[in-house]
């Protein structure tokens, strides 16, 4: 289940996925974010939104929690609610 939700995640778009995890793992602001990447705020939210939705779909399409995982370079995992 935490590798398929894993896969989900790096299913994203390489930049929605920088965003989500930016906002979600690191806990910046859309604001912050925003002047990261050089983009609107609106445009960071309407990004996280879009993201949650497609998570949200695609766990509950294979039966699992609103839980995203992600395992980075060090083979650590991360939990987020979504």
């Amino acid at each position: 289940q935490k590798i398929e939700n894993a896969i989900l995640l790096q299913s994203l778009k390489p930049q929605d996925r920088a965003i989500f995890q930016l906002r979600y793992f690191d806990g910046f602001s859309a604001k912050e974010i925003s002047r990261m990447m050089n983009l609107p705020p609106g445009t960071i939210r309407s990004r996280l939104s879009r993201c949650r939705k497609y998570l949200k779909e695609n766990i509950e399409l294979y039966g699992g929690q609103d839980t995203i995982v992600v395992i980075t370079e060090d083979s650590v995992c991360d939990e987020r609610q979504v």
